[in-house]
């Protein structure tokens, strides 16, 4: 099932800057185009922030300098410059991280396994001090400790998770974060190759690296715990249905409804079945929006974002095109008849 990080993952693409010069080569018209990416993500990068920003920033301007060729190609003296501000991001977040937990996870390299090491390890032991009374990071811990064959330590993690009082997903947190340093730059020289869309770059931008660089690993939750069994797979249940009432994203109810349709009762998988079919209403709104939501109305979407999360931005862009934000008894999910409910 498609979710809206698709479609602004894909407006990223489609907001990337384009310099009209119909004499231009379509190398000459990339190298271009890569500049003035470069120089919006360099001034985003030199505006003020906090350390959580710094962190995902370093890694945007690694990621917009590309690989040697496309360094050989750019000025030196713009290429030095982005090099010494990835540097100034990065010295700023690994010196606050030991303090946040959304933090430390920013920058922790424990996954795949082959990549584990000692300070891997130091890392994930901090992790759980910090995670407190936070599910999700509980939740992200369990992923690690089964990644890397630690079945004490899933168990552990899943008997806290299920006990810890909240829920809270670190995306919304993360794009907040971005959102707000990205916004303090003016991005009306960025050409769209779709002028229609209607997206602010700021909100396509934070989007694109949060949902790219902060989303856990959430198959090594899905498949042990589909296969859990005694005191696991209550903690496991318990996991999910958190998930599904408290989650903050499309992607935590579907992966709550994976775990409770193989061990949920009947009524829990009813609850799932009519979230899933909340979820499939507002991706049904969502289809298209980019060109009929308003820029304002975009802002009040991706503000819900950063507040509360992806759901609470679903209601906000439903209210926005008049449209419920339940769906109706007589509708039905595209391809899905009514008595599949």
């Amino acid at each position: 099932m498609k979710i809206l990080f698709a479609m602004l993952l894909s407006g990223l693409l489609a907001a990337a800057p384009t310099i009209v010069d119909a004499e231009a080569t379509s190398d000459a018209e990339s190298g271009a185009r890569q500049v003035v990416w470069l120089r919006y993500h360099l001034a985003v990068a030199e505006s003020p922030g906090d350390a959580l920003s710094d962190a995902y920033l370093a890694r945007a301007l690694d990621f917009m300098q590309g690989d040697e060729a496309r360094q050989a190609a750019l000025d030196p003296a713009l290429l030095a410059r982005v090099q010494v501000v990835q540097g100034q991001l990065a010295a700023r977040a690994a010196a606050a991280r030991h303090d946040d937990a959304t933090l430390l996870l920013s920058q922790m390299t424990c996954l795949p396994p082959a990549r584990a090491s000692d300070a891997c390890l130091a890392d994930l032991a901090r992790l759980a001090e910090l995670a407190g009374d936070n599910a999700y990071h509980h939740f992200v811990l369990m992923g690690h400790a089964w990644a890397l064959g630690d079945a004490e330590g899933f168990l552990r993690e899943a008997r806290l998770a299920a006990e810890a009082p909240g829920y809270r997903h670190d995306v919304p947190k993360v794009f907040g974060s971005l959102y707000r340093r990205y916004a303090q730059v003016p991005a009306d020289h960025l050409a769209r190759s779709d002028p229609g869309n209607r997206i602010p770059v700021a909100g396509i931008s934070a989007m694109g690296f949060a949902t790219a660089l902060a989303l856990p690993a959430y198959q090594y939750f899905v498949q042990p715990c589909r296969e859990a069994e005694g005191d696991l797979q209550g903690h496991c249940l318990a996991i999910a249905v958190r998930m599904l009432r408290e989650g903050q994203l499309a992607l935590d109810l579907s992966i709550a409804s994976a775990v409770i349709e193989v061990h949920g009762d009947d009524s829990l998988k009813a609850e799932a079945r009519r979230r899933q079919r909340e979820m499939a209403w507002h991706f049904e709104s969502l289809r298209g929006a980019e060109l009929r939501l308003d820029e304002r109305e975009w802002r009040d979407y991706l503000d819900a974002f950063a507040d509360s999360g992806e759901l609470a931005a679903f209601r906000v862009a439903n209210a926005a095109m008049g449209r419920p934000a339940l769906p109706p008894d007589d509708w039905n999910p595209p391809g899905e008849s009514a008595g599949a409910r």
